[in-house]
Formats: structure tokens, C-alpha cells, sequence
């Protein structure tokens, strides 16, 4: 599936545009978010910890170790990227990484944060990560691309989750600034495993030393895209 072939949608507000395709988007740029099918206050979609004063139409959204912004994705926004990790989704993540340290990238999990939880899908991104590393509970752990990290830099990382290619089989793939595509494969639905989601941590793990250290930018899911799309999605 290839989300160019999506009819494209367009919304506006604060100077931002919904991506061609696009099921949720973040432009922490223009103040621009959607999900749900409609256009969000920012307010309604991100949670938890989530500092607004950390968002800078210059830079995007700071998250590091030295504030205490940790958003968690509520409202629509959460029910859209439950979805994708239940039957598939694409995510597109934009951000200046300020360090080399590794952080949460996206992380689902059944409890409030990662040492509460029993089962999880983890995505972190940093060199330590091996480039991105996502492993679940169950079989999924592979990791790549530490090659491609831009450090202290402009990054655009594409991932995908759960696509279905046939079979019974899901896969999971990554591509880091345009680079090589890494991914695995697992024989079963998150959803028979973690019926539920309760927390969905954004750019952290919920847990101390787990946050980007970054500004993003923007954060774009998309359907699930097949996997020799993502480096034109994750190239800068």
C-alpha cells in the first residue's frame, strides 16, 4: 500500500497543511495538529506530562532531560496510533537531536510507564539504539542505522508497524535519513497480546534517562506503507 495513492485531504490552521495522505498530523512549527479526521488543539491530544510552554515555532517541541515536557498521546490522537499498531501504520517523525544520547522515540505500553508495564512495543532512536531499535514482549527486536544518524542535527526517521504482507505475518521496518531499511517480522497482532493500550509515551519511555533530547518538529502517520518507500519518507 502507498499512501500517494490516498486522495489528498488539506487543513489549515497556524499556517500548517495536513500531509497528502496524512491520518494524524504534528507540525509543532505552525501549530498545526490533526487527528481523529478533524483538526485538534494541541491541549486535547497530548497528555501526561506535556509542557505546551516547551513548543517554540522556531524549533518545534523541546523534549530533553533538562525540562520535564513528556507527552503522552490522548484523545483522538491516541486512538489513531492505537490503530496503527493494531492493524498497521506508518509514522514519520522530523526533530534536531541535540546530543548523541538515545531516547524513547514512540512507546506503547499496558501500564503507566515502561517499568510498570507487563507487555510493551518499544521504538527508541540514538546511537546506543543501534541506529532505531524496536523490540515488543513477545519475538520483536532488531535494530539499525546508527550509520545514518545525523548527530546533534536535522533527522528524519519513517517507520512502520505491523503491516501486513500475507500469511499471517507483520512487519516492522525502519529507514534513518533516506538510509537502508531495517526491519523484522513476527506471525501475530499486538492486539492478541495487549488487547489494551494504556499508555502511548511520545518522544520518552515514561521513565527517567529515556527522553529524546531533541526538538521535534513534526510527527505524521500515515496507512502502512510498503517498506521500500520509507527511505524517500525518511530523507530530509
Amino acid at each position: 500500500m502507498t499512501f500517494l495513492l490516498n486522495p489528498y485531504i488539506l487543513a489549515t490552521a497556524g499556517g500548517g497543511d495536513l500531509p497528502p495522505g496524512a491520518i494524524a498530523h504534528l507540525d509543532f512549527l505552525n501549530g498545526f495538529y490533526y487527528a481523529g479526521g478533524a483538526e485538534q488543539a494541541v491541549g486535547d491530544i497530548l497528555g501526561g506530562a506535556f509542557d505546551a510552554t516547551q513548543i517554540s515555532g522556531a524549533s518545534g517541541m523541546l523534549v530533553r532531560n533538562t525540562n520535564t515536557n513528556r507527552p503522552n498521546a490522548i484523545g483522538a490522537l491516541k486512538t489513531d496510533l492505537t490503530t496503527a499498531v493494531f492493524s498497521g501504520g506508518t509514522i514519520v517523525v522530523e526533530f534536531t537531536q541535540l546530543n548523541t544520547a538515545s531516547g524513547g522515540l514512540l512507546n506503547f505500553m499496558d501500564g503507566a510507564d515502561y517499568d510498570a508495564s507487563i507487555e510493551y512495543v518499544l521504538s527508541d532512536f540514538g546511537a546506543s539504539a543501534g541506529g532505531i531499535s524496536m523490540e515488543d514482549f513477545w519475538s520483536l527486536s532488531y535494530s539499525g542505522g546508527s550509520a545514518n544518524i545525523a548527530s546533534n542535527s536535522l533527522n528524519k526517521v519513517a517507520f512502520t508497524l505491523a503491516e501486513d504482507i500475507g500469511g499471517g505475518n507483520r512487519k516492522y521496518a525502519h529507514s534513518i535519513n533516506g538510509g537502508t531499511v531495517y526491519s523484522d517480522t513476527v506471525t501475530y497482532l499486538v492486539s492478541a497480546h495487549m488487547p489494551t493500550i494504556a499508555t502511548i509515551a511520545m518522544f520518552h519511555k515514561a521513565q527517567e534517562f529515556g527522553e529524546m533530547q531533541a526538538y521535534i518538529r513534526t510527527c505524521t502517520l500515515y496507512a502502512a506503507v510498503d517498506s521500500t518507500e520509507l527511505p524517500t519518507l525518511s530523507t530530509p
